[in-house]
């Protein structure tokens, strides 16, 4: 049983240790939004993973914050429900779209639950893997051979750089050349890949997969003869999407965010409806903190396969993580999801609890 006697709303500023450039613009630092819910369970923490401004998805943290305040909590505020599904339901049966916003109160509801049932979030959502490869992603201003050598001398499984368009060309076949076959390479075009000459010399380059080629709104078959592994996250905002993709033989791969799915039941669905298709899927990241991380490590106890995720230590985004244990890679270039600990396996920091914006109470 599942009952939110509080909700509270938190905004929290976090710098990045350095920029990260991509097609999109570059990011400085994060508005981290923070939901802390209380009930018989004790306290659940979860953050929203939308960015700032709408050039990744339509939804920014200022939607989100109204979406949350003025529709979804007074949703769920009090109401008990017998399971995360029915809390899903109940998030989507008056509002719809808003997916970062629900799958901040969605995730907390799993938090909560696994609490009550003295479980890992990890068994909750029904996982079996315990550690997960790690995977960096590059920006622009990052793609430099010392980089990539520091990268790979830390263990990092797969090496992800962020496309620009048409100019990286000569880019990607010398980063293609410093990495060994045995790690993955892929490239993230964040939709700014559609020219069809592009696109074949990219095909020509090796990579392991390639990200979102095509518009963030967009879903259109494989291009003719084309080698390398297409995956989709922008394009996939829900099962529907998914279905639509696999019925226009539109990827081999999907990335799965539960922030933009709207949480972990949508994200599951997506992830199972892909398998049965032969599509893989795997946990990416949207720059979040140790909160939002240890979300996807619980997730990545089920959604794992031959594609390495976005997963890497919180340290190397910021200078000071948020939660306790940080999130840190194990030898062997793995990270270690919670199996230890009921609910989500990690604490927020004392020490930043002083310092966030109440923004609902």
């Amino acid at each position: 049983m599942i009952q939110f006697k509080t909700i509270q709303l938190f905004e929290m500023p976090m710098i990045l240790r350095r920029p990260i450039q991509t097609t999109l613009g570059t990011i400085h630092h994060r508005r981290i939004l923070l939901l802390k819910a209380t009930g018989e369970f004790g306290e659940v923490w979860a953050e929203c993973s939308a960015l700032d401004t709408p050039d990744y998805l339509p939804e920014t943290i200022d939607t989100a914050i109204l979406a949350l305040s003025k529709w979804l909590i007074p949703l769920v505020l009090n109401h008990a429900f017998e399971s995360p599904n029915a809390l899903n339901l109940a998030l989507n049966r008056q509002v719809r779209g808003h997916h970062f916003a629900k799958a901040t109160l969605e995730m907390a509801g799993w938090a909560a639950y696994s609490l009550s049932r003295g479980e890992p979030l990890a068994r909750t959502l029904g996982g079996s893997y315990r550690t997960v490869k790690s995977g960096i992603v590059l920006g622009h201003n990052e793609q430099s051979q010392v980089n990539i050598e520091t990268a790979l001398a830390e263990g990092y499984h797969r090496i992800k750089i962020k496309l620009s368009g048409t100019s990286d060309l000569q880019l990607i076949r010398s980063i293609r050349a410093m990495i060994p076959l045995h790690i993955q390479m892929t490239a993230d075009a964040n939709g700014s890949v559609s020219d069809p000459n592009v696109l074949h010399a990219i095909d020509q380059i090796g990579m392991d997969l390639l990200e979102q080629p095509c518009a963030w709104n967009e879903i259109v078959p494989l291009p003719t003869a084309f080698q390398t592994p297409i995956c989709l996250d922008e394009s996939i905002q829900c099962l529907s999407d998914m279905r639509m993709a696999i019925a226009l033989n539109a990827c081999q791969s999907v990335c799965i965010k539960p922030g933009k799915l709207g949480g972990f039941a949508p994200a599951l669905a997506v992830f199972e409806a892909a398998r049965s298709h032969g599509i893989s899927g795997w946990v990416g990241g949207m720059f979040e903190t140790g909160i939002g991380r240890a979300y996807n490590l619980a997730l990545a106890s089920v959604v794992q396969s031959e594609h390495v995720g976005d997963f890497s230590p919180g340290a190397r985004y910021w200078e000071a993580d948020c939660v306790q244990p940080p999130t840190q890679m194990m030898g062997g270039g793995v990270l270690s999801i919670n199996w230890d600990r009921p609910g989500l396996g990690v604490d927020l920091d004392p020490a930043v609890i002083s310092q966030l914006v109440p923004l609902l109470s």
